[in-house]
């Protein structure tokens, strides 16, 4: 059996290029009276271009180890322990409802604690399980094969943010209306990825890579500001609960975050 060497400039230069085409396209249809159908198609087809990239990257790798610790991966929930998924479904609605409350207080909406009475869930569940079938799947261990943890963390985040940059342009995107709110709100949104990120690559790699532990964080995060209505100038203070978060998380355990990049992470068990 020979080792896999990752290959994240491939993996991330394939995603970004195909996704900024795919993204930029649904931008130009949002301006288009009637072309709403093919912008929803593109829009789809944008957002799917990591999870496609990394099965290439994954089943047309040649090599078995990898392809047999993706699935592996996938339902892994036993050696997540008592706190892995708890931790994954409670953090982030803990973190929001907080900052909820520090936000009543200064005078916004107590109706931020009110479940909104209609929520479309396709999309919120959806994307993110895509998304990480994909970022977790294969994008983030590729990083993690060349540097440690924090490094990895951060440089994911980065290139998450590069990866919105086009549905910023795009006439309805939620990142589009943060631009028409303002450039504080538009800073907040990248921001806010560096803290998400380090707690998500914190969980998944605690329970041995489980990305449905990392699944689970992410439609949690998604879902559970617009199951409440939260405005958008609550999350200032989501962003400012998760930084500390965060950092207590790097500091409590610094040798994890610091320890030396991780070349070969697959779980080699049954592999030809």
């Amino acid at each position: 059996m020979t080792a896999y060497t990752y290959k994240p400039l491939k993996f991330f230069a394939l995603t970004l290029l195909i996704s900024w085409v795919a993204f930029s396209l649904a931008a130009y249809f949002s301006y288009q009276p009637g072309q709403e159908p093919l912008q929803m198609i593109v829009t789809i087809a944008g957002s799917n271009v990591p999870f496609i990239v990394g099965l290439f990257m994954i089943y047309g790798s040649g090599n078995s180890a990898l392809k047999q610790d993706y699935p592996r991966r996938l339902l892994r929930v036993n050696r997540a322990g008592l706190w892995g998924l708890p931790t994954a479904l409670l953090l982030f609605p803990a973190a929001l409802m907080l900052a909820v409350a520090i936000s009543v207080l200064f005078g916004k909406s107590a109706d931020q604690f009110k479940l909104v009475s209609e929520l479309s869930l396709l999309i919120p569940i959806l994307a993110p399980t895509f998304e990480e079938l994909a970022w977790r799947g294969y994008g983030v261990d590729s990083l993690r094969s060349r540097y440690n943890l924090l490094q990895t963390s951060l440089l994911f985040s980065l290139v998450w943010g590069l990866w919105h940059v086009p549905m910023f342009f795009g006439n309805g995107y939620y990142q589009n209306e943060l631009w028409q709110m303002g450039i504080p709100y538009v800073l907040n949104f990248f921001v806010s990825l560096v803290p998400f990120t380090i707690i998500l690559n914190w969980l998944y790699y605690k329970t041995n890579r489980s990305i449905l532990t990392a699944i689970l964080f992410h439609i949690v995060a998604v879902v559970a500001p617009e199951a409440f209505g939260v405005e958008e100038s609550t999350k200032f203070m989501q962003t400012g609960i998760l930084l500390i978060v965060a950092a207590g998380i790097v500091v409590k355990d610094l040798a994890f975050f610091t320890a030396d990049a991780s070349p070969n992470p697959i779980d080699t068990r049954r592999a030809a």
